[in-house]
């Protein structure tokens, strides 16, 4: 009988270890095999609220970079459905950017040959610029190792194209079987109402 009350005890303990573990299991089989790699802890939270970056940080961009990528996205997604979508594009151009093949400036990213609908004459809209700033932000606290930012892309996505007013976001520029399921969280959800 004492046998069997100790068990009893124990027997939520050992459920709750067995599905954290069941839970692990699936996480990264749910993951190809090379970004479960690369994926650190903590995993993106989610963070509706815009992110200020803290005055004493050392800026890694500049208001015409803003303005620059508020352009493209505007050249870009203006027409996409949501704004974790037109976001993708800034961060696509980050992780071109941190990946160091287009250039080592966000304008160089940006006005690379044949990459971008760079047009310098689109218009300046706003609500496209503080997007920009968002993403900017989240990405300079995500390279200073501040917090975990609310990305929503992948590194590893660097290509996209369009169809049917979507963007599609891949890994490799002929491959388009590798396009992003926005499995992430959506930090921009509060913003569109």
């Amino acid at each position: 009988m004492n046998r069997l009350v100790q068990i009893l005890v124990r027997l939520p303990f050992i459920l709750v270890g067995i599905f954290a573990v069941v839970a692990i299991i699936l996480n990264l089989t749910d993951k190809p095999e090379q970004e479960a790699e690369k994926i650190s802890v903590p995993q993106w939270v989610y963070s509706p609220a815009p992110i200020q970056v803290h005055p004493e940080l050392q800026r890694l961009w500049t208001e015409d970079d803003a303005v620059m990528l508020a352009k493209l996205v505007w050249s870009e997604a203006r027409g996409v459905p949501s704004k974790m979508e037109q976001a993708a594009v800034v961060w696509c151009v980050l992780n071109r950017l941190d990946d160091g093949s287009w250039g080592d400036t966000i304008e160089s990213v940006v006005t690379s040959p044949n990459q971008f609908a760079w047009d310098e004459s689109a218009p300046v809209d706003d609500d496209l610029v503080e997007l920009a700033k968002d993403v900017l932000n989240r990405w300079e606290l995500e390279r200073t190792k501040q917090i975990s930012a609310g990305r929503v892309l992948p590194r590893r996505y660097l290509y996209f194209g369009a169809e049917n007013g979507r963007n599609y976001f891949r890994t490799d520029y002929y491959n388009f079987d590798d396009v992003w399921n926005w499995k992430l969280p959506d930090p921009y959800t509060d913003m569109e109402a």
